[in-house]
């Protein structure tokens, strides 16, 4: 750890996080990462439970590494080429491709819903079931644990005591992000995704501006944002694989 923390303070060439060193501590500490492998000065982690790559490399070349899926974050497609050399060189390919959209927070009105709830913590494991059911291991990063923490910004919709609608957020200073959501067919509403969405507007009515990472294959998400006045930005989440 000494010498990857000495790396750290003089550098990188690349990686896929812009983590600090501090929350990269805490995670490792945690065990929510685990080295995987140290090349000369080239470090690589991950993440067990969602099998994610972290790499901080000072040499861009092939290396021995096991089947992973990486995540990758950039400002822009310039920023994104960066890490293209890497990536094809071991042999990761595109698997989801996500761009950022924004809602500037102005004049919004949010009409309310009672039949939409705040979660509780012992909803925990009914939402992880729900939101598995529409995102892969790799895409919903949430462990029970942490949807547990943070129940007071996860909005949902039941029926028959079961949940069938529910959105994940989580906000800084300046904006509030829609993490996920989900809504199952032949509701008895029709209006459930459209509520959930209102509900997290008006709940984040301090917030400048509302985000959020859409799948650019994903038409039917693209146009519900789209309706809801939210417009892309340059930012881009991508997903890739190596077997």
């Amino acid at each position: 750890m000494q010498d990857f923390e000495s790396c750290f303070y003089d550098g990188f060439l690349l990686s896929n996080t812009k983590e600090s060193l501090s929350i990269i501590k805490e995670k490792i500490s945690k065990k929510e990462l685990l080295i995987l492998k140290k090349e000369d000065k080239s470090f690589f982690f991950y993440n067990k439970e969602q099998n994610l790559l972290f790499y901080f490399l000072n040499e861009l070349k092939k290396y021995d590494l096991p089947k992973f899926y990486i995540k990758i974050i950039e400002k822009n497609e310039k920023e994104l080429l960066k890490h293209e050399h890497f990536l094809e060189l071991n042999s990761f390919n595109l698997l989801f491709k996500h761009k950022e959209m924004s809602l500037k927070n102005e004049g919004l009105t949010n009409p309310s819903f009672d039949f939409i709830k705040e979660a509780k913590k012992d909803d925990d494991k009914e939402l992880h079931s729900f939101f598995s059911k529409y995102f892969t291991k790799e895409l919903f990063y949430f462990s029970r644990a942490e949807l547990r923490k943070k129940s007071d910004e996860i909005l949902l919709y039941k029926e028959n005591e079961s949940i069938k609608a529910a959105l994940i957020f989580s906000k800084n200073i300046n904006s509030a992000y829609l993490d996920f959501i989900a809504v199952d067919k032949d509701l008895k509403y029709k209006n459930v995704a459209y509520a959930l969405l209102s509900t997290f507007f008006a709940k984040n009515k301090q917030s400048k501006f509302f985000k959020l990472f859409v799948e650019l294959s994903n038409q039917r998400a693209i146009n519900f944002y789209k309706r809801a006045k939210f417009e892309y930005r340059d930012r881009i989440l991508n997903f890739y694989k190596n077997f």
